[in-house]
């Protein structure tokens, strides 16, 4: 493509040159000297079409990598929320768990003591033996 457009420039250069020579040997009020004038406008006003597409392709082309710029970084802002979210995710599964332990713990505790209850009360109690007059016996 560049080679194209090194050519095109070269060719347009030949032509501007080679119409300013004309120019010289034209009389100013004949129609061969309007005609050259004519070709030698459309030709500045192609080179000024031409630089201004130039620069128009370079303003598109870098709002282009601006927005894909942008893009990548709305892309990381999500992949970070994601990760954070992630990390919540795993914090609260940890402490699910720690809460299902604590409560079978508890469970456990409570259910040996309520044996252990069970058959103290099938012996007796401890203080009503050793201390038979001190402390009376509840009856429930």
């Amino acid at each position: 493509m560049e080679n194209y457009n090194d050519k095109a420039k070269e060719l347009l250069a030949k032509r501007l040159e080679d119409c300013s020579l004309q120019v010289d040997g034209v009389e100013a009020d004949s129609k061969d000297y309007k005609d050259l004038t004519d070709r030698f406008a459309n030709i500045y006003r192609l080179q000024i079409d031409e630089r201004k597409a130039e620069m128009e392709a370079d303003l598109k082309k870098k709002q282009l990598e601006a927005d894909i710029a942008n893009t990548n970084k709305g892309l990381e802002l999500k992949q970070k929320e994601l990760d954070l979210r992630k990390a919540e995710l795993e914090a609260t599964k940890r402490k699910f768990a720690g809460d299902i332990i604590e409560k079978g713990v508890t469970l456990v505790a409570w259910i040996g003591m309520s044996c252990l209850v069970m058959n103290f009360e099938k012996t007796g109690a401890i203080m009503s033996k050793a201390f038979p007059g001190v402390f009376p016996k509840i009856k429930i």
